[in-house]
Formats: structure tokens, C-alpha cells, sequence
């Protein structure tokens, strides 16, 4: 009976759920939880630039956030001893506010988070572009690999690993038709022999 509930599920939720059952059957390696703490206070953390970029009215966001209001930083206590914290900008001329909610694992050094926009404004606001939830710089040592997978082209290629040595020349993935998973996926693992992200 069990598989059958298994298979009546969404596919995508059915795919979370093996991702989630691998994940803890993994061990974190000695020192990995002490890194990530340490790039969440770095990348997350209240002081912290924020790990997101935009362009707003033709000006990127690195250069209007400190003059924006940014409420505290507030945490709560999720099930499972997760742990989400919620970090808000406004700007007072126009009404957007950034909302940027991560949500840190206690049981596995792993963290995820998402970027909100919203006009809380009365008026329509300026253009919001190039939005990257993710802007940062990440130090490993040696040659890395990122390693993904295709995503779904519709063929016998669909979810095919892929692996590239990272350089200078850019690499782009990016879906399309604004589904997560068409032509690219939206996953990376960076691997740098004994040190990954």
C-alpha cells in the first residue's frame, strides 16, 4: 500500500521528499557546521552585506540599502529545530520593501532562504531589476566543479548530470517558460575535493 500512496503524490513533493531522505542519511563532516555558521553571520547575519543584489530606478542595491530602513532582524523557532529569520529594508522615498526570510537547519549545516519584493507604497514605484537572490562570493580552495544536472528538455537527455570545472569563462543556466526545472536546473553542488558548497 505504502508505494502506491508514494506515486499519488505531486511529483515535485514526491521528489522532495527522496532529496529530504538522502539528505539525512548523510553525515556532515567534521567542521562543516562551524563553516556554515560562520558564512551565515558573514552573509545573513544583521550586520551583515546582504547576499542579494538588485537594480532599482537604474541604481544597484548595493549602493541604496544603507540608506533604506532595515527593521531588526527577527528569528522564530520552527519544528525540527530549524531556525527562520526574517531581515526587511524599506525605502522611505517610494514604499518597496526587500524581505529576505532564510531558514537554517539545526540537524544538518544546510540553509536556504528567499528574496521578497513588495510596493507598500500608495504610487507605483520605480522599475526593480536583475533581482539575483544569491550575489556573493564563495572561497574554496583549489580547482572546483559545479556539478547539476540538465533539468527536463523533453528527451532522453532530461536530468542528465552534468559537471564543469569552474574558470573564468561565465556559465549560464538558466530555464525556461518560468518553470523551475525546463532546460536547467535550479541545484549546484560545488565541489572542491575535500570542501563543497
Amino acid at each position: 500500500m505504502y508505494p502506491f500512496r508514494l506515486l499519488r503524490l505531486p511529483p515535485l513533493l514526491g521528489l522532495v521528499l527522496c532529496a529530504a531522505s538522502s539528505l539525512f542519511a548523510e553525515r556532515a563532516a567534521p567542521g562543516e557546521r562551524e563553516a556554515m555558521t560562520q558564512w551565515v553571520a558573514e552573509s545573513l547575519g544583521a550586520n551583515s552585506r546582504p547576499v542579494f543584489s538588485f537594480t532599482y530606478d537604474g541604481k544597484p542595491a548595493a549602493s541604496l540599502l544603507p540608506g533604506w530602513t532595515q527593521s531588526p532582524a527577527a528569528e522564530e523557532a520552527l519544528p525540527d529545530g530549524r531556525v527562520r529569520r526574517t531581515r526587511r529594508w524599506s525605502d522611505p522615498a517610494t514604499g518597496l520593501e526587500i524581505r529576505l526570510v532564510s531558514v537554517e537547519y539545526r540537524d544538518f549545516p544546510a540553509i536556504e532562504w528567499t528574496v521578497y519584493a513588495a510596493n507598500r507604497g500608495t504610487r507605483q514605484t520605480p522599475l526593480l531589476e536583475n533581482l539575483q537572490a544569491i550575489d556573493t562570493a564563495l572561497a574554496l580552495p583549489g580547482t572546483t566543479t559545479l556539478r547539476t544536472t540538465r533539468g527536463d528538455n523533453y528527451s532522453a537527455k532530461s536530468y542528465e548530470p552534468l559537471s564543469f570545472t569552474l574558470s573564468e569563462k561565465p556559465q549560464r543556466f538558466e530555464p525556461v517558460g518560468g518553470r523551475p526545472t525546463n532546460g536547467a536546473w535550479p541545484y549546484f553542488n560545488l565541489d572542491a575535493g575535500n570542501h563543497g558548497i
